[in-house]
């Protein structure tokens, strides 16, 4: 849903974006800074001594960037983005909370915050927002279906030693795969003609290839003829 949610905010970006003149900072900060929009606001990395820095700190070195002639950092940049449109920071935001309700929720408070989740995008009188409230009423028992736990393992920390225990959800994440792998199979093909032979390089490339977790196994085509153990 988050990934369905980007295209919406992205949607709300682009419409912004046509109201403003190329070449104007806004346009600028619309058509070359949309990244920012798909960071979260507490996310951060490692510099080169290893030390934890947030990616959107305010107080952050500034660097020089050419479309807006002036010096910024990543927190300015995206502060700048958001100011061209209040529909667009109702859109972050939302982008940001929907990334927190499949992070922190659990199967006990799941159902009561999206439903106020969803009146919340009602209320927005943002007409993209308002259309993705309608695909969280439409798919309401399966995102909370997803908050079932189907699997825990406890996991080490190679670096700490520290044991942790790690919940699996129930994903689509599989299917996602699959039909990402077969997507990919089509477009290297420039398409196929014959459904069997379609049919047999999918089922080869998923039970075979190294996508199926044998990354030491080479795909191969499908009634090439040549000989498996050259």
């Amino acid at each position: 849903m988050v990934q369905e949610y980007t295209k919406s905010l992205n949607r709300v970006r682009i419409r912004v974006m046509k109201g403003t003149r190329k070449g104007s900072p806004e346009y600028y900060l619309l058509k070359h800074q949309s990244e920012l929009l798909g960071i979260r606001p507490d996310a951060w990395y490692r510099d080169r001594t290893g030390k934890k820095m947030m990616i959107f700190d305010p107080a952050a070195p500034r660097s020089y960037v050419s479309g807006l002639k002036r010096q910024m950092n990543r927190y300015e940049l995206r502060e700048a983005l958001l100011d061209t449109s209040p529909d667009l920071r109702k859109a972050y935001h939302f982008r940001n909370r929907l990334s927190e309700y499949y992070r922190k929720e659990n199967l006990s408070t799941a159902e009561e915050e999206l439903r106020s989740l969803i009146r919340d995008l009602d209320s927005t009188g943002v007409e993209e927002l308002q259309s993705f409230a309608d695909t969280l009423r439409n798919w309401f028992r399966e995102i909370i279906n997803s908050f079932h736990i189907v699997k825990q393992e406890y996991v080490v920390d190679p670096k700490t030693g520290n044991v942790r225990l790690k919940e699996h959800r129930l994903t689509s994440s599989m299917i996602e795969n699959r039909n990402k792998i077969i997507k990919m199979i089509k477009h290297n093909a420039n398409g196929y003609t014959n459904w069997e032979r379609f049919r047999n390089r999918v089922l080869f490339v998923l039970s075979r290839g190294p996508e199926d977790g044998h990354p030491d196994r080479q795909d191969k085509a499908v009634n090439s003829g040549e000989n498996s153990s050259k």
